[in-house]
């Protein structure tokens, strides 16, 4: 439910929201079809036979997908109980205590997350239920997935325990392959790509004079660091590594800049952030005990958040707009999601991704 709208993001939402028998060619397009069928003719012609070296190179890959399944394995119960948690606390908070929840991590917690935070409103203000949807695509299949994968722990029984590891990984491989919808699951990823494209591209805008500071300050100290350092790493370096060394510092430099500059974005977030959240949560208390209560016409809500402002403000610098314990557990996908984005903000090409240069 959105904070500000009061409005479910996912308003028919659920594994029963889609159908999931969907035209064929996954695109929708006359082409999509035209190869669609094509596909399905040489799936019928009985003379079809792989390359041998696609066969070569899919036995030689066979230990690393099986060590991909043993983690999926290990790691997919617990995520798929998370979210079914979160979803459910999500769908049954009111919008007005989720308006409170959302200010208060605001005030506390802005500038640790300001590029997550950034991304929220991207999301929520340039389609995201079109992104929604697509996530719900994929959701759903996951879901028929592990439906079908329970059905056949019931129907194989104690057959299944008889199976080498390979064995069972390949039956269970063929289990989620024939219940899941490749064609549905094809649109969701595209979906889920061109959103982040956007969603890059609207970051890099509004980061871009982070991004410009960092490489300002790794240009400027370049030169006298190159200086100090090219002769040490030159007599620690063997020569034949001396080609490196511009690379080094280039890297190191631009290494160090990003984190400063960051830094600085932290804290010019969690003043905005903390006042920000801090009027969330006093328009959010005051509405708690009167509904008919009108921020436009009163000052309650901002006796109640200009203090809170302060402390979200002063508790973000004692701690170095670093998480404490244990929040830093609790909240550590959100800070590797947050890594993550603000690693792609820096380095990713979002420019000549969606407009290739011309040659």
């Amino acid at each position: 439910m959105d904070a500000e709208i009061g409005k479910p993001l996912l308003p028919n939402s659920g594994p029963k929201r889609r159908a999931q028998k969907q035209p064929a060619g996954h695109d929708q397009t006359f082409t999509g079809q035209q190869h669609d069928s094509l596909v399905n003719h040489l799936v019928a012609s009985s003379m079809l036979q792989p390359p041998p070296r696609c066969v070569e190179c899919l036995h030689a890959s066979k230990p690393f997908f099986e060590f991909l399944v043993v983690v999926i394995r290990m790691v997919m119960p617990g995520v798929i109980w998370f979210c079914k948690m979160a979803y459910y606390i999500y769908k049954k908070t009111p919008a007005n205590e989720l308006k409170i929840i959302y200010g208060l991590a605001l005030c506390f917690f802005g500038g640790e997350f300001c590029a997550s935070i950034a991304a929220i409103e991207c999301f929520r203000r340039t389609g995201g239920d079109k992104l929604m949807m697509c996530v719900n695509d994929l959701w759903v299949n996951a879901c028929l997935a592990h439906e079908a994968s329970l059905e056949d722990d019931k129907a194989e029984g104690r057959q299944l325990t008889t199976l080498s590891p390979h064995d069972w990984y390949k039956h269970k491989l063929a289990v989620i392959l024939k219940a899941v919808e490749p064609d549905v699951l094809a649109q969701a990823c595209a979906g889920l790509y061109q959103g982040f494209l956007g969603l890059m591209v609207a970051l890099k805008f509004k980061f871009a004079a982070t991004v410009a500071l960092a490489c300002s300050i790794a240009d400027l100290v370049r030169k006298p660091v190159a200086f100090l350092v090219t002769p040490m790493l030159a007599a620690v370096l063997p020569k034949d590594y001396h080609k490196w060394i511009n690379q080094i510092i280039n890297i190191t430099m631009k290494a160090i800049a990003t984190h400063l500059a960051w830094k600085l974005q932290e804290a010019i977030s969690s003043v905005q952030s903390a006042l920000m959240g801090a009027s969330l949560v006093g328009t959010g208390v005051i509405i708690f005990f009167n509904k008919k209560f009108d921020p436009k016409t009163s000052w309650a809500d901002e006796m109640i958040g200009m203090p809170l402002a302060i402390t979200g403000i002063w508790f973000q610098f004692k701690h170095n707009y670093r998480l404490p314990f244990p929040y830093n557990i609790a909240l550590l996908p959100l800070s590797i999601v947050e890594t993550l984005l603000r690693f792609c903000i820096t380095w990713f090409p979002v420019q000549d991704t969606v407009l290739p240069s011309r040659p």
